[in-house]
């Protein structure tokens, strides 16, 4: 069966093998694939019959003991019905008939040591075994681990294919344990074994005592050498290195397995072997046994390019809930891999003088052992003396890939020098000179260094230079091509050539996102230590790459370097400032050069006004950017990318109090981005649109969107913005438990690492500041923002904490302190931003008259920060002096967080409302809403001053009985925006959905309103699957006006399709119906003929217009306009030719007054508008578009057309009847005095 994904059509081709164990299988299927010169065996998994993501990659990862075993190099999920594993090379698949007797011998080997693994608890059972999962390569084979299959499945395959085993008992059938296990291989072996001369063998090997192996001669004495070590380790604590002398690879990976039994009470046994990854593998492994919480995001790092930086503190974390010692045991620690080395590097860090135990067990550990345990050299294959003779440099010339090589680089190696791969790579078998991990390869240690130490100089320089010039062309995720042609330059003494290529991979990489950052950085210091060799340091390829890298991922490297050094050009300059936080440095810059190219100062321009974003919470210039944005041309991938940081930055810097224009900017950012995957830039606006969405609960999956792709780069450092975004989200859903949960986990790397940014540092100690404010926790919560604040301080940023300790001092009744904390810094720029001006003014008001101007001020503000807390802070205050002022603002916010579902923040409210009836000494209704902030204080489960929780106090009841309360809080004139909106809040709320799309479009009223978190949907059609839950509904209201509801829940597991529609069906009914009330009342409002708002709805929207007139003084401007002469069109052209008359005129109206008011019919031929401006400059804009009427008719419609125009100011009448009468008088003054013109004055 052959299946591609978009991603994958026309990269790859199909080479045909054989339909194998799962030919021509409805459900799934697989196929071998060749990518560059690899052939890559593709399988294709039902979910349904695989269960869950994690617990089928923990199956499919849980063979590494065994190193005949391949791990999948790739899981992915297709279209939420299926895995789909990649596994590399493999060889052909096994013949059994066609079988030598050395080739029986050698798989009945095999099958002897799975047979003893699964005894033995190192690898788990097997439901069946086939020999569809086998392949031979080199003299030697490769197993596959088995795939889920049902019972039915298996036998229909058993009574149909003699290659695969499985018991015949009905009751063990598709089922498995130790014992059926054992009994399936042994049949296995039976069969093989056709003259009987190793079954004897296997069964005393597999049901015996002791495990037998043809490579270790002497089980008694690995037996001596697992007592010394036991002695070894008692009473180690920390981080310990173990040198074991005079032993090879082969002993090693026995003794570990001996290890095991005789330990386990006080260490988990690790054997990384080579592979980082073995890490993760086996100690999830240990922490399922131990019902340790796993975080699903580990496993999907096994199959990310760049999991390292996601997964290594996880892991450290992890290894510290064990309850026991580790042992790592490693090849080679000297030589180990990247990953491997850091790793130990961060567990040193946490071992320091911590309980913990952590023991590195290896073969080469010369420059780093603690402790040294030396084993006599009498047992086969440890010998000091070369495995290969001095004619054969065949072997010592393989040397030049390192300790450690993929059978990619084997493949190249091979291709270079002239050899036949198989060949040489039996012979190295043969010769015991490389070892198998899995499908990579490693030598000996002591082996490697006396081979590689054997080579000639001048030869070995010939031979790295050669392979280098082959490996660059190889520079996928999984080769790395240009970064092992840089190490073979370096070796080969080419310093400049290994520069060249190392940044070329850099380049590369982070443009793609196919390589860990941990390497790059690594690459970066070495070209860094390789130019300063060279006298070099000057390199704009290189200050550029490290100064984007910084930028690009917030991680700060080379920092002495950045400060010591002084750059010349004015983006570099500027950059580095930026990614230093020198943001006052920034904004000493302008560049005035004629010399800086127009893209160059387009950068200059954006990180200026970033930089001025970052310290003052807005930009310098937003016409400038805006202006940048239409100059840029999209040419390729840098200008896409700059563009959509202009963008991104716009979107975030109104994000806060224009949430359209917010959208607007931001998505078309996302579209740039998408464009060319610019994923880092697709980050931040997730980020960004979870302050856009701010107090609701689809912030999260924003939120959430963010740390997943943040993760798949690896990019650990930027995932930090967004995780306390999270902890700021979750503390106002009033998710508590999920909110101190992820703070432990943050809190604990902010106190521990020392590379990260000075503004996460500051922002997490001011979220815990938050946390202690609202819980009135005056002393914790203290202390935390005066942390923060030196840290703002000492950096030099805006003193945002500032507000926090003002705050705090407030809503614990300190009011005195609060004033003294504003007029000490009255003039600082942080109590001027974010609403907080009105908490200060509040504050400061001396008299009742002062307050009450401040208070009405704020009321009827569009700012919607702060309203719980002043609110609460001064609810006795404002109800004295507006009572009903205050009554109705509890009543709008109390509606409002209850449809939001910001729990802690409606808690904050409904106690405002409580001061309220305790001021008024109204008992009744007091206790009442004391009663509503026990269940709401119990389903948050806080503890709290004001509202004492006993055990007997009854929770949040049913889920879906909250959407009941939500809607019933709903103001009934919301429109469809709102709604959608809502519900995709209720989708969040209800089943944790990690994908959102919520779409109503109604052609009669042009309502397309779209929440979406997906980008869109490949498919409508209406389905409910359960595996994982995913929901696609796509109905209609009537002929106009359809609808589409898409999600997906990776935690929801219903039991029955049933259950799952029930509760579907139900929400999907409630929302239709809003929906349909809601597009209704919109058509109601428009003019049936022209689209545009009627007069009763422009009237509504006016009196709005005026309310904020007599409230804050916004000044606005009415127009009438009417069509020059329009009976005569009606009268000569008709009536259907008049109709289109108004309706191309409609359509131009709204061009004219898209962001500048709102237009609509006031009947007739007469039209009227708000524009929001002056008198003087909307008869501007009025003029323009009389004479664009005038301009464009004959070409549009056959004939001219004009109009004439009454325009009148606000600040001219005191009512609204009295402004629509003067500008109807003015339209009457333009008609009279010749049509065709506009009159504001009563002069045209």
């Amino acid at each position: 069966m052959t299946f591609t994904t978009e991603k994958e059509k026309g990269r790859i081709t199909t080479k045909e093998r054989g339909s194998g164990l799962f030919g021509n299988l409805a459900w799934g299927g697989e196929e071998f694939q060749k990518s560059r010169n690899d052939d890559v065996l593709v399988r294709k998994i039902s979910k349904h019959v695989a269960g869950d993501f994690d617990k089928f990659v923990k199956y499919q990862n849980s063979f590494t003991w065994l190193d005949f075993f391949a791990v999948p190099a790739e899981v992915r999920e297709i279209e939420d019905f299926y895995y789909v594993t990649y596994l590399g090379a493999l060889g052909d698949r096994v013949s059994l008939d066609k079988l030598s007797m050395p080739q029986r011998q050698k798989l009945i080997e095999r099958l002897t040591e799975l047979a003893w693994a699964i005894r033995n608890g190192f690898v788990p059972t097997i439901p069946y075994f086939s020999f569809d999962d086998v392949f031979e390569f080199a003299g030697d084979f490769t197993f596959i681990p088995p795939v889920p299959l049902s019972s039915t499945r298996l036998a229909d395959l058993s009574s149909s294919n003699d290659s695969i085993f499985v018991l015949s008992e009905e009751h063990t059938l598709g089922q498995s344990n130790v014992e059926s296990s054992l009994r399936l291989l042994e049949n296995v072996v039976e069969r093989i074994d056709t003259d009987g001369t190793y079954l004897d063998t296997f069964r005393k090997t597999v049901f015996g005592d002791k495990y037998y192996t043809l490579h270790v001669a002497s089980l008694e004495y690995i037996d001596e050498v697992v007592r010394n070590l036991k002695k070894e380790l008692q009473g180690l604590k920390g981080f310990q290195v173990v040198q074991l002398e005079g032993v090879d690879i082969t002993f090693l990976d026995a003794l570990s397995r001996h290890l095991v039994p005789e330990v386990m009470d006080e260490w988990f046994v690790v054997p990384i072997k080579s592979d980082f990854m073995n890490i993760l593998r086996h100690l999830v492994r240990y922490a399922d046994a131990l019902n340790v919480p796993v975080e699903e995001s580990l496993f999907r790092c096994l199959y990310e390019n760049c999991r390292f930086d996601t997964v290594a503190y996880e892991l450290t974390g992890l290894v510290r809930t064990m309850g026991k010692g580790v042992l790592f045991v490693v090849d080679n620690y000297d030589e180990a891999d990247l990953f491997v080395h850091e790793f130990f590097r961060l567990l040193k860090k946490v071992a320091g003088n911590e309980e913990h135990s952590f023991v590195v067990i290896a073969l080469n550990a010369k420059t780093s052992a603690t402790r040294t345990v030396k084993v006599q050299r009498t047992l086969k294959n440890c010998d000091e003396s070369p495995r290969f003779g001095n004619k054969d440099l065949d072997f010592a010339n393989l040397t030049i890939l390192g300790p450690k090589f993929k059978l990619k680089e084997l493949q190249v190696y091979c291709r270079t020098f002239g050899y036949e791969l198989e060949e040489l790579l039996e012979r190295a078998y043969k010769n015991s000179v490389i070892f198998r991990r899995n499908l990579d390869f490693t030598f000996d240690p002591l082996t490697y260094e006396r081979m590689y130490a054997s080579l000639d100089p001048d030869e070995r320089r010939r031979l790295h230079s050669a392979i280098a010039r082959n490996l660059s062309v190889f520079d996928d995720s999984y080769t790395l091509g240009k970064f092992w042609s840089g190490v073979h330059w370096e070796k080969a003494g080419c310093l400049e050539r290994a520069v060249v290529m190392y940044l070329r991979f850099v380049r590369c990489r982070l443009d793609d996102y196919a390589a860990s950052p941990t390497r790059i950085q690594y690459v970066l210091k070495r070209v860094y230590e390789l130019l300063k060799v060279m006298d070099r340091l000057n390199s704009y390829a290189f200050q550029f790459l490290l100064l984007k890298y910084i930028y690009q991922t917030s991680h700060l490297i080379l920092e002495e370097f950045l400060r010591n050094w002084e750059p010349e050009d004015p983006l570099l300059k500027i950059l580095r400032n930026f990614v230093l936080e020198e943001y006052d440095a920034c904004l000493g810059l302008r560049c005035t050069s004629d010399k800086v190219s127009p893209f160059k100062k387009a950068w200059i321009d954006f990180l200026y006004n970033y930089a001025h974003f970052k310290k003052y919470d807005r930009v310098h210039d937003e016409r400038q950017l805006q202006d940048t944005v239409a100059r840029l041309k999209l040419k390729n991938r840098k200008s896409y990318e700059l563009k959509a940081e202009i963008l991104h930055l716009l979107g975030t810097s109104v994000a806060y109090y224009d949430r359209r224009r917010a959208k607007g900017y931001l998505g078309h950012a996302e579209e740039l981005a998408n464009a060319f995957n610019i994923t880092h830039i697709t980050v931040k606006i997730a980020n960004s649109y979870s302050t856009v969405y701010d107090s609701e609960l689809v912030s999260l999956v924003f939120l959430r969107k963010a740390i997943e792709l943040t993760n798949r780069m690896g990019y650990y450092y930027r995932t930090f913005d967004a995780r306390i975004n999270l902890l700021r989200a979750l503390l106002y859903f009033g998710r508590l438990k999920e909110f101190e949960r992820e703070f432990r986990r943050l809190k604990e790397v902010v106190e521990t690492d020392d590379t990260l940014d000075s503004s996460v540092k500051a922002y997490f100690w001011r979220i815990a500041g938050f946390l202690g404010t609202y819980l009135l926790d005056y002393e914790g919560a203290k202390k935390c923002y005066e942390r923060s604040l030196s840290i703002e301080q000492r950096a030099g940023f805006q003193r945002a904490s500032l507000r926090g300790l003002v705050l705090l001092e407030v809503m614990c009744g300190k009011f005195d302190e609060a004033k003294r904390l504003i007029m000490e810094n009255r003039e600082d720029p942080a109590l001027k931003t974010r609403a907080f001006e009105y908490l200060t003014q509040l504050v400061l008001a001396e008299s009742d008259d002062e307050f009450l101007r401040a208070w009405r001020f704020y009321k009827t503000s569009e700012v919607y920060l702060l309203r719980e807390e002043i609110l609460y802070s001064f609810a006795e205050r404002i109800a004295t002096l507006d009572e009903q002022g205050f009554l109705e603002e509890v009543a709008k916010w109390e509606s409002a967080y209850t449809v939001e579902r910001t729990k802690l923040s409606l808690f904050y409210v409904l106690l405002a409302k409580e001061k309220y009836y305790k001021f008024k000494g109204n008992d009744i209704r007091r206790e009442l809403t004391r009663r509503q902030l026990l269940r709401l204080a119990r389903s948050m489960e806080i503890t709290h001053p004001e509202v004492q929780v006993s055990g007997s106090e009854e929770g949040e009841a049913h889920p879906l009985l909250f959407v009941l309360e939500v809607f019933k809080s709903l103001d009934p004139k919301s429109g469809p925006e709102k709604i959608v909106q809502l519900f995709s809040n209720i989708i969040y709320e209800v089943f944790q959905a990690s994908r959102i799309h919520v779409e109503v479009v109604d052609e009669k009223s042009g309502i397309r309103e779209i929440f979406t978190t997906t980008g869109g949907l490949d498919s409508e059609r209406t389905e409910i699957r359960l595996h994982p839950f995913t929901v696609t509904i796509k109905d209609s209201i009537d002929e106009y006006c359809r609808y589409v509801v898409h999600f997906c829940s990776p935690v929801m597991d219903y039991e029955s399709l049933e259950e799952a529609e029930n509760i579907v069906w139900l929400l999907e009914e409630l929302f239709s119906e809003q929906i349909r009330a809601a597009v209704y009342r919109e058509r109601s409002s428009l003019d049936s003929l022209t689209g545009l708002y009627n007069r009763w709805k422009f009237l509504d929207i006016l009196g709005e217009y005026h309310r904020k007139y007599l409230e804050k003084g916004q000044i606005f401007s009415i127009f009438i306009l009417d069509i020059d002469d329009f009976k005569k069109i009606n009268d000569t052209m008709g009536h259907a030719k008049g109709d289109e008359v108004l309706r191309w005129l409609a359509r131009k109206l709204k061009e004219f007054s898209n962001g500048k008011g709102f237009v609509g019919r006031f009947g007739g031929e007469e039209f009227v508008g708000i524009l929001e401006m002056d008198k003087l400059s909307a008869s501007t804009l009025c003029s323009d578009f009389r004479r664009s009427v005038e301009a464009e008719s004959q070409p549009n419609l056959g004939f001219h057309v004009t109009i004439s125009v009454g325009v009148a100011e606000v600040t001219e009448r005191q009512t609204l009847t009295e402004l629509i009468g003067l500008a109807d008088q003015r339209l009457y003054v333009a008609k009279n005095s010749g049509k065709n013109s506009v009159c504001a004055n009563s002069l045209v």
